[in-house]
């Protein structure tokens, strides 16, 4: 799969129903969000993870920051309250507009687009702590979620602290993703209305992928990574099926 065809999914959801689809809530589904819950919930994550950093003594350098899959920065926003600068990059470039017009006023946010399977807009060991959550799921294949997790270990600084979220499984249940993206593609091939196919027939472009804690670890160690935690948790709405790893070099 190109990247052209993920960035046309993510924007058509950053169209259809953008905080949705970052936070996939089923309550909130079509544009039931309240913008400042959907932020505080940002809040509540970053003030979360601060807590586990503090206590593992990483980053040992509070400069620059990364959120990859930034979304309309739910995160980022309070990313930037702990580093002197921080970055939100995203695919979808409709993603990014509406992050820039939501955090306009934060100084040390800057929101970038990205059309590359690399992060070349930032250079070797220069990153303290890039933090991404909800989104390395979202990927078409394992490949291409090793390849970025690749350019998060070439980017960060030594002493610094990558963190992200990432599925160890799904139910069987959670393959019908996979079948509802399969006719939303066809049926918008056929010229059928986005609107119509999100809302009466509820369906999304959405994918769901994993990769299992022990080849993520094997895959960690391989790059020269080092795992300092690892927490099991609920992220995506799967029960205990996913992990938060905390990696450093």
């Amino acid at each position: 799969m190109s990247l052209g065809s993920l960035n046309r999914d993510w924007d058509d959801l950053a169209t259809l129903d953008p905080l949705w689809a970052i936070l996939s809530h089923k309550d909130r589904k079509f544009g039931k969000w309240e913008l400042n819950e959907f932020f505080s919930t940002g809040k509540d994550e970053i003030e979360k993870i601060m807590k586990t950093t503090e206590e593992l003594g990483y980053p040992t350098g509070g400069d620059v920051a990364l959120d990859f899959g930034c979304g309309v920065g739910r995160l980022t926003r309070f990313l930037a309250k702990n580093f002197r600068q921080c970055y939100g990059v995203d695919i979808s470039e409709i993603m990014i507009a509406k992050a820039r017009e939501f955090n306009s006023s934060i100084q040390n946010c800057k929101f970038i687009p990205y059309t590359g399977e690399d992060l070349q807009m930032f250079k070797d060991d220069c990153l303290d702590f890039i933090y991404t959550s909800l989104v390395l799921q979202h990927l078409p294949d394992k490949k291409m979620i090793k390849s970025y997790i690749s350019e998060f270990i070439r980017t960060l600084k030594k002493g610094g602290l990558l963190v992200f979220q990432l599925p160890h499984s799904f139910p069987i249940k959670h393959k019908a993703v996979h079948v509802k993206r399969l006719v939303y593609v066809l049926l918008n091939s056929l010229g059928f209305n986005k609107k119509f196919i999100f809302k009466k027939l509820n369906l999304t472009s959405m994918r769901l992928n994993f990769i299992p804690e022990n080849e993520v670890i094997e895959f960690l160690e391989s790059k020269g990574a080092t795992v300092l935690k690892i927490q099991i948790n609920s992220a995506g709405g799967v029960l205990n099926q996913s992990r938060t790893y905390f990696v450093t070099k």
